[in-house]
Parts: C-alpha cells; sequence; structure tokens
C-alpha cells in the first residue's frame, strides 16, 4: 500500500497536445476541484497532456476519468516521446501509476481509448513522490474502497411491502486507516510529511502494488494524536480518517 505524500502539478498549466477540447480550459486538469472538468475532442484515440519539466516524480494519479467507457483504455506516462510507465484499465476507477522516481524533461500522460471518437473527461491529475505504509499496509477489516460503489438506495413500498419506487444518492465513502507498529523513524519521518500535505491538499491511496486501478483519492483528512505503542518506545501507533471517492 501506498500514500502519496507531494503534488509537483499544483498550481501549474498544462498544455493538451493531442485532441484538444473546444472551449476547454487546462487548468481544470489539475485542479482538486472535481466541478472543475476536462473533455477533449474525438479528432483522436490518444488524448496527450504535457506538465513541462517537473522533478521528483515517482507516481502518477488521475482522479474523475471515464477512459474505459468505450472499452478497455490504456493510461502512459511518457518523458516527451519516451514511455515510462503504462496501465492497461478496463473500469473507470482512480488510477495510480508508480516508476522508479526521476526528473522530467517534460512530463506527459497519455489516455489511448478504445475508439476515436471515444470522449475523455479528467477531473484531477497529480504527480510527485509517495510512501509505502510499513508492515504491509492495512489492518485487519480495512475497507477495500476501490470495490466499493458510492450509493445509498431508499426504497418506496405499496401496500403489499413490494417495491414501488427506488432513489438512488451517492455519498461520500469513509475509510480510516491504522498503522500500530510503526517505527520512530516513519512517525517522525514520512508520516509527518504526509500530514502536512494532507491536511491542505486530497492524497491518494493505492492498496494493491500490482493493480493500478485499486487506488482513490482521500479528502477532508481527519488526524489522529500519534500514541507511544504498548509494549516498546521504538515503536509508534498512528491512525488517520478521510473521505472517498474512488471514480466510480
Amino acid at each position: 500500500m501506498i500514500l502519496t505524500k507531494t503534488n509537483a502539478l499544483e498550481g501549474i498549466t498544462p498544455t493538451v497536445l493531442v485532441d484538444a477540447g473546444a472551449s476547454q480550459t487546462p487548468t481544470h486538469i489539475v485542479s482538486a476541484d472535481h466541478s472543475e472538468n476536462y473533455t477533449c475532442g474525438t479528432s483522436s484515440s490518444a488524448f496527450t497532456v504535457s506538465f513541462g519539466a517537473r522533478s521528483n516524480i515517482e507516481y502518477m494519479a488521475i482522479s474523475g476519468h471515464n477512459a474505459t467507457d468505450s472499452g478497455n483504455a490504456i493510461i502512459t506516462v511518457k518523458d516527451g516521446g519516451t514511455t515510462i510507465a503504462s496501465a492497461t484499465i478496463s473500469s473507470n476507477n482512480n488510477v495510480v501509476i508508480t516508476f522508479t522516481k526521476r526528473s522530467f524533461t517534460d512530463l506527459r500522460v497519455e489516455f489511448t481509448t478504445a475508439t476515436s471518437t471515444a470522449q475523455v473527461t479528467v477531473s484531477y491529475i497529480a504527480a510527485g513522490e509517495y510512501l509505502t505504509v510499513p508492515n504491509g499496509g492495512e489492518q485487519s477489516g480495512y475497507a477495500r474502497h476501490w470495490l466499493n460503489r458510492q450509493l445509498t438506495q431508499r426504497v418506496t413500498s405499496s401496500l403489499n411491502a413490494a417495491p414501488v419506487a427506488v432513489l438512488q444518492r451517492r455519498t461520500p465513502l469513509k475509510g480510516r486507516l491504522n498503522i500500530p507498529n510503526a517505527t520512530t523513524e516513519f512517525s517522525r519521518g514520512d508520516w509527518q510529511t504526509l500530514i502536512n500535505f494532507a491536511t491542505n491538499n486530497p492524497f491518494f491511496i493505492r492498496e494493491v502494488d500490482t493493480l493500478p486501478e485499486s487506488s482513490y483519492v482521500c479528502y477532508e483528512t481527519k488526524l489522529d494524536s500519534v500514541k507511544a505503542n504498548g509494549q516498546t518506545r521504538a515503536l509508534d501507533t498512528l491512525s488517520l480518517s478521510f473521505k472517498v471517492y474512488n471514480g466510480l
């Protein structure tokens, strides 16, 4: 399990290199406000965005996309024309792609859709550094939010107790991460970087290293106090809670 701890794309103006959308605003691509979207055109199956020269990049995260509406899609991270990493996806889950940390002369992301007429809409893209959660990540009972749906239902019944109407409403999923046996080195280092970032920015969690789509963006983070382990002062107990958007 990884958690993103920086975002090097905040505040920049990206450039759409292939299949720009009419009357669209490129800065919406890097805005964490998911009401601000970017929709490409229909002239190509390879919607491509450039973020320019960026240093210390080891992940790219995409939230709120519809790239698989017409079938399987491929998301590719590039340095100029050179492919660095890619993921083939079959659903519109949020995606986090990781690779060896590097400096890019021209960081790009390319969406290759099943048809050239598909219009890809993207809400938010981030890139930067991440931390690996110690002790294998999640604890027993951790909710796998990338597999869940953000829907609640209210059913109206007839006098015969048969369903008459179903009303659906989307509500945020609620997550909580506990790390009971973290080293003091981790809690005083990477954990501090994460919470400094998460108190003012959304961050991403990817649960399974081999599944880029096992990801979701976390927001409205609430931090619990760091506590000493009950058995040894060499370990700490860490936890935080948050709301979740997985893209589905």
